[in-house]
Order: structure tokens, then C-alpha cells, then sequence
């Protein structure tokens, strides 16, 4: 099970890099004004014919990778594409973040009826026990009910993550208590 899930956030990285390298050399080459990009097609001082015939580029870099002007794209722009990959992979080797993720998919990522995603929703929240997960499972289950006009369930979810939210930070607080007290005795 863990393989398969490594390989498929692998592929995920992989089949998203992909996409961004090609993004990033689709955008248009145009300048602000859609035009030619700003400092091309005109010999600025120190400019001249360069390695393999390319004026006023770097040698070896595509052209729509190289910085165009002032809010030129290029590398800049990889960057962002990078970033969004890197926040891809911290989904995917999270399993509590991909667990809340995929609660909020059931409600948004596919055209199906509220009851059907809420039920589904309903049927998941019984069998899970981080309150992460819970909170995440109501959370998506009170904005469908929000979305269907019922008052009284959305109320209902929103006073359950106050009361198990609560409970766990109880817990909490008196596990460090304990912990506390026995390096207190050592």
C-alpha cells in the first residue's frame, strides 16, 4: 500500500512538472503591450550576435525562458509553477492533508446530488478517528448543508468540531500534565 501511494505521488510530481515546463514555454512572447517583448528586436549597447546566431538572448536557453523586460516571464514564472508542484507533493506524502483534501473532492470535484456527497461524507466521519479528519469531514459536511438552506445541521456540525476539538485539547493538556509530573518525580 505505502508503494503504490509513493509511486503515485511520484508520478503526480512528475506528470506535473511536465505540465509547468510546458506552460511556461506556451506563454506568449510578447511584451506588455502584446507586442514584441521589451529589449528584443532592437540592439541595446553591449548586445551583438551571440553563439548560434541569437541576438540579444543567452546562449542555450529557449527564449521563452529568459527573462523578458521588467514583468517579463520566465524564470520567475518556473518558480511559481515549482512552488505549486512542491505544495502538490506535501498533499501527497501527508496523508492528513490528502485525507482532508480528498474529503473536500467529495463535495466539489465531481457534479452529484449534496445528499449523495453528504451521505458519503456521513459514512466516512463514523469511521474516522483523528479529530483532524473529523474536523475536515464536517467542515465540507456543514458547507453542504449550508449550500441546501438547512440551518439546524450546519449549527449541528459547527457545535460538534467546538465539542471534539475541545475534548482533544483536554486530552491533550493533561497528557503534558502527566508528563510533567513524572520528570517532576525523577
Amino acid at each position: 500500500m505505502t508503494r503504490k501511494i509513493v509511486l503515485t505521488g511520484m508520478m503526480l510530481t512528475t506528470a506535473a512538472i511536465s505540465v509547468a515546463i510546458t506552460v511556461a514555454l506556451a506563454q506568449p512572447a510578447g511584451g506588455p503591450d502584446g507586442g514584441q517583448p521589451q529589449g528584443q528586436g532592437q540592439m541595446q549597447p553591449g548586445q551583438g550576435q551571440q553563439p548560434g546566431g541569437m541576438q540579444g538572448q543567452q546562449p542555450g536557453m529557449p527564449p521563452r525562458m529568459q527573462k523578458q523586460g521588467k514583468g517579463g516571464q520566465g524564470f520567475e514564472e518556473m518558480g511559481m509553477f515549482i512552488g505549486v508542484i512542491d505544495k502538490m507533493r506535501g498533499v501527497c506524502y501527508n496523508p492528513e492533508v490528502a485525507a482532508m483534501v480528498a474529503a473536500g473532492g467529495l463535495k466539489d470535484e465531481i457534479k452529484r446530488k449534496p445528499g449523495e456527497a453528504a451521505k458519503d461524507l456521513e459514512d466516512l466521519l463514523a469511521k474516522a478517528k483523528t479529530v483532524g479528519l473529523r474536523t475536515a469531514i464536517r467542515m465540507t459536511l456543514k458547507d453542504i448543508f449550508k449550500e441546501a438552506g438547512d440551518d439546524a445541521k450546519v449549527v449541528e456540525q459547527l457545535k460538534a468540531i467546538v465539542q471534539e476539538n475541545d475534548d482533544e485539547m483536554q486530552t491533550r493538556i493533561a497528557d503534558r500534565k502527566k508528563m510533567i509530573e513524572a520528570d517532576i518525580k525523577k
